[in-house]
C-alpha cells in the first residue's frame, strides 16, 4: 500500500470521528453488490411527508490543480424553533466541512509529482421527515491517481422537537434487533452471539416512516465472507420523543484553516451560542486549546523544516558549487525527497447536549511523517444546573468505591471479548486499572472511559473506550 493510500485511510478515520454523533457510516467500495438475500434494497429517494418544511440547496465547487471538488447539500430552511434549526443544520455542515477540508489538505500535501488531480464530491439530502423527526443522507466520494472511487454513506437522524440525535437504541432494543437480524440472516447468528452484538455500534439506520427503519450492517462486520452490506427493513419500531431532553444550546461549527509552506492546519471546533457566563467560559477554554495546538504545531513545523532545508543545502552543494543529490536509503539512487508540510487537525464530537448536562470531546490529530499520525483526546463534561465541571466522583454516591466498580466493568469486558475471540483486539490490551484523572465523557446516561492511542493497547487498536452503566 502506498503512503498516499495509507494516508487516505487515516483521513477517512478522521472523517468518521468528526461525524461520530450521527449514525455509523456505511462504507461502499466499487466492487460491492447488494446482498441478494436482503429483503429490501435502498431506493434512490424516500418519499417526503407533505408538511411545510422547506430546504435550502447549497452548491459549491473547488477547482485546483490537485483537486476537483463538488458539494451539493440541503439545509433546513424554515423550522419554527430557530435554535433547533441552527443545531441540526450545523451538525450536517460539520460533516460536509470535515470531508472537504481533510480531502483538500491531504491532496494538497500528497499531490507532489502527480499530474492527475483527485476528484471528490459530497451530496447531502433529507430522505424522510415528518413533524417530529428527520433522516438525512450524506454521500461522500473521492478518488486519487485516477483510481476507483471510495464512497462513504453517512446517515443522520434528528428529533425535530428537541434537536437531539436519534440513535438506534432509541427505536429498538439490542435484544430485539439481534433477534431480527438472526431470523433474517440465520447464518450470522453465531457471529452475533460471539460478538456480543451491540446494535448501537455495528450498523446504520434511517427512517422510511415513523414506525419503520432500514437497518444496514456494513460489509465485513461479522466475517470476511460478508462482502456486501446486509439490509433489512424493520417495522413496528417505536420512538418516543418525550424521552429526549431539549438541547441546552445550539452548537455552531467553527473552522480555522491555516496553510503555510511547513504546515497545514484544519481546526473544526464547537461554538456554543448561549451567551451566559458558563458557556462564554467554555468557548474561551476551547479557543485557548486551539491556540495551544497552533503554537506548538507551527513552532515544531517551522523548526523541523528550517533544519531540513539547511541540511539539504549543505548536502546538495559541493565545495566547487556543483549540485549533487543525497543518496537514497541503500538503493544507490539519488533522492529528491522534500520534507512535506506537517498536518495538525482539531476535530470534535458532542456526546451530550441537553438542559442538564453538556459533554464533549476535542481531538488533536497530528501527522509529521512516518506510517501514521497520532490523535489525543481531551474531554469536558459540565453540570449545567450547578454550573460546574463534572469530576468523575460527582457521578457516584459519596463513599461509593467507584474506582473498583469501573475497573471491574472494564476487566469483565476485556475477559468476555477475549474469551469469545482469543485473537480479538482485546487480547492485546494491557489494562492495569484507572486513576482518578482518567479521561471520560457522558453519553446516553452512561459513563464512557476513554484511553488514548498506545495507553493500554497497540496503535492498531485505536482509542479503546468502555461504556460503564451508572449505578
Amino acid at each position: 500500500m502506498t503512503m498516499k493510500k495509507y494516508t487516505i485511510l487515516l483521513l477517512a478515520l478522521i472523517f468518521l470521528l468528526t461525524t461520530a454523533g450521527c449514525t455509523r457510516q456505511e462504507v461502499v467500495t466499487p466492487e460491492d453488490q447488494p446482498d441478494s438475500s436482503a429483503p429490501v434494497t435502498e431506493s434512490p429517494e424516500m418519499p417526503l411527508a407533505d408538511i411545510p418544511l422547506t430546504f435550502s440547496l447549497i452548491e459549491n465547487t473547488l477547482d485546483e490543480p490537485f483537486l476537483k471538488y463538488r458539494e451539493s447539500y440541503e439545509l433546513i430552511g424554515n423550522l419554527e424553533n430557530t435554535k433547533i434549526r441552527t443545531h441540526v443544520n450545523q451538525s450536517i455542515l460539520k460533516a460536509v466541512d470535515a470531508f472537504k477540508n481533510n480531502t483538500y489538505q491531504m491532496e494538497k500535501t500528497m499531490s507532489q509529482g502527480n499530474d492527475i488531480p483527485a476528484v471528490a464530491s459530497a451530496v447531502g439530502k433529507a430522505t424522510f421527515f415528518d413533524n417530529s423527526l428527520m433522516s438525512y443522507k450524506l454521500v461522500t466520494e473521492s478518488s486519487s491517481d485516477g483510481g476507483a472511487p471510495y464512497q462513504i454513506k453517512t446517515y443522520f437522524n434528528f428529533d425535530l422537537k428537541t434537536g437531539q440525535p436519534i440513535r438506534l437504541g432509541d427505536v429498538i432494543s439490542k435484544n430485539r434487533l439481534a433477534e431480527k437480524v438472526s431470523s433474517r440472516f440465520p447464518g450470522y447468528k453465531d457471529a452475533i452471539d460471539k460478538l456480543n452484538y451491540d446494535a448501537s455500534q455495528m450498523g446504520n439506520f434511517y427512517f422510511t416512516a415513523p414506525d419503520e427503519i432500514i437497518y444496514v450492517i456494513d460489509q465485513y462486520t461479522f466475517d470476511y465472507e460478508q462482502q456486501s452490506p446486509l439490509i433489512i427493513a424493520i417495522n413496528d419500531i417505536s420512538y418516543d420523543s418525550s424521552k429526549k431532553l431539549m438541547i441546552g444550546t445550539a452548537v455552531k461549527n467553527g473552522t480555522r484553516v491555516i496553510s503555510e509552506n511547513s504546515y497545514e492546519m484544519y481546526f473544526s471546533y464547537p461554538i456554543f451560542e448561549d451567551t451566559s457566563v458558563l458557556y462564554t467560559a467554555i468557548n474561551s477554554e476551547i479557543t485557548e486549546s486551539l491556540n495551544s495546538v497552533f503554537d506548538y504545531g507551527s513552532s515544531m513545523a517551522i523548526s523541523d523544516h528550517n533544519f531540513d532545508s539547511q541540511n539539504s543545502e549543505s548536502a546538495d552543494t559541493s565545495s566547487e558549487g556543483d549540485v549533487i543529490s543525497e543518496p537514497n536509503s541503500g538503493d544507490g539512487e539519488a533522492s529528491d525527497y522534500v520534507l512535506p508540510p506537517y498536518w495538525f487537525n482539531v476535530y470534535y464530537n458532542i456526546y451530550t447536549n441537553n438542559e442538564k448536562i453538556l459533554s464533549f470531546g476535542l481531538y488533536d490529530y497530528q501527522y509529521t511523517g512516518g506510517a501514521h499520525g497520532l490523535s489525543v483526546g481531551s474531554f469536558y463534561s459540565y453540570d449545567l444546573e450547578k454550573k460546574k465541571l463534572i469530576k468523575l466522583s460527582d457521578l457516584f454516591e459519596p463513599k461509593f468505591d467507584y474506582i473498583t466498580y469501573i475497573n471491574d466493568q472494564i476487566y469483565r469486558k476485556i475477559d468476555s471479548e477475549t474469551k469469545h475471540d482469543p485473537e480479538s483486539a482485546y487480547a492485546y490490551y494491557d489494562f492495569n486499572g484507572i486513576t482518578e484523572d482518567v479521561k471520560f465523557y457522558i453519553e446516553d446516561n452512561n459513563l464512557v472511559i476513554f484511553f488514548d492511542q498506545y495507553e493500554i493497547a497497540p496503535y492498531a487498536s485505536g482509542t479503546p473506550t468502555f461504556k460503564i452503566p451508572l449505578p
